[in-house]
């Protein structure tokens, strides 16, 4: 078992609080006594009794007999949404500043290179700008839909950009 192993062993422990002898995953009803008809499905939480047909959600059987029951553990996020939100917004201005500053610059590279072609600073530039707008291009296909914002919020939590 993964994850579940918690929730198994709790779900066990009130099978067998609730009357059932449990064996790997079969069990004896409770509801009919001698037979051992019963699948237990604890991943699932969930029982079901071959013989008398009787089953349900182990939480609710515990409850129908009065056992009490941790709390299920809900996870919170371990970082605010809204940090993400807020730093999204920084990125997009500021990647929208640039690149509109450097379509300026690229106009004025071909242009210095419509007069003189061995001008080596605009050579220079048009490399950085030809590189840098397939990072802009994927930055704004992530950031327009809803699958890629995930993906950005994925690589924001696990490297924590700031």
């Amino acid at each position: 078992m993964t994850t579940d192993n918690t929730s198994a062993r709790t779900a066990q422990s009130i099978l067998e609080r609730a009357g059932f002898e449990i064996r790997g995953r079969r069990a004896s009803c409770a509801y009919c006594p001698g037979h051992r008809k019963l699948t237990v499905s604890i991943r699932g939480e969930l029982w079901f009794c071959h013989r008398c047909h009787k089953g349900g959600n182990v939480r609710s059987l515990a409850h129908e007999h009065g056992i009490s029951l941790p709390a299920r553990r809900i996870r919170k996020a371990d970082f605010n949404k809204s940090q993400f939100r807020a730093w999204l917004s920084q990125k997009m201005t500021a990647l929208g500043n640039e690149e509109r500053r450097a379509y300026k610059m690229k106009d004025w590279a071909c242009a210095a290179l419509y007069f003189d072609s061995a001008f080596a600073p605009a050579w220079s530039f048009l490399a950085w700008f030809y590189t840098r707008r397939y990072v802009w291009e994927r930055f704004w296909e992530s950031a327009s839909d809803r699958v890629g914002r995930l993906d950005l919020y994925k690589a924001w939590r696990r490297h924590g950009f700031n």
